[in-house]
């Protein structure tokens, strides 16, 4: 399985942009301080827009050609959990397991599952802009791992959560790694050190591909001065 980009745009005055990347079963963490180059790949990888050069491919085929039949194989979790505050915590669970193609008995099934393995079983009918923060970001991010989704999106995942929390995501991963794409957008600088993981830094426009060295921190602040 494997999702492709191949962006090389270089509009004068304007500086290049040069995302060129394969990726493939198991955990990429994209590191970086460039804002608008996430929000574009962001725009490439969830399939917003097409990219005006180059071509985003899935299983070798152009996503801007296969339409719906990509995004249905998308799971993303962003960085601020954003949910119609009145509406509850089990009646969230069940539309979005609806939205991932799961019918209403497996919807049903699937999110009361949810409730035991977050810890919030008691707070299923709690409107969700009367939960804390962390429980949001916490649910958000179990019903993104535990996705039928081949390619699971997480951006800033460790925003806004709990050791506890951060403990079962890592478990997750652990999991679902060999059998899923799974690309994470962060800033930290070694976010999963117990995870095989491969690495990229987006910075002015440039994607750049390196491996973790034998020591506990990455050379970041040297890829970021390049």
């Amino acid at each position: 399985m494997e999702l492709e980009w191949n962006h090389v745009y270089h509009p004068a005055p304007f500086p290049l942009t040069d995302i060129q990347a394969v990726f493939t079963e198991g955990i990429t963490c994209i590191l970086g301080d460039d804002l608008e180059g996430k929000q574009l790949l962001f725009q490439f990888t969830t399939a917003v827009r097409a990219p005006m050069q180059g071509q985003v491919r899935f299983l070798g085929y152009d996503t801007a050609m296969l339409g719906n039949a990509y995004t249905d194989h998308i799971s993303y979790a962003g960085q601020y959990p954003f949910y119609p505050p009145e509406i509850t915590l089990y009646q969230y669970l069940i539309h979005t397991s609806l939205t991932q193609r799961l019918s209403a008995r497996e919807a049903t099934c699937k999110s009361e599952e949810l409730l035991w393995e977050s810890g919030y079983p008691e707070l299923r009918s709690v409107p969700i802009g009367e939960l804390p923060l962390s429980a949001r970001r916490h649910i958000q991010l179990l019903q993104t791992l535990c996705s039928e989704a081949p390619v699971l999106i997480l951006n800033e995942p460790f925003t806004n959560l709990d050791p506890g929390a951060r403990k079962q995501m890592d478990t997750l991963l652990a999991d679902h790694m060999d059998e899923k794409i799974i690309l994470v957008f962060t800033q930290k600088e070694d976010p999963f050190p117990d995870l095989p993981c491969q690495f990229h830094t987006l910075h002015k426009g440039r994607l750049t591909s390196w491996r973790r060295k034998n020591t506990a921190q990455p050379p970041y602040h040297l890829l970021l001065a390049q």
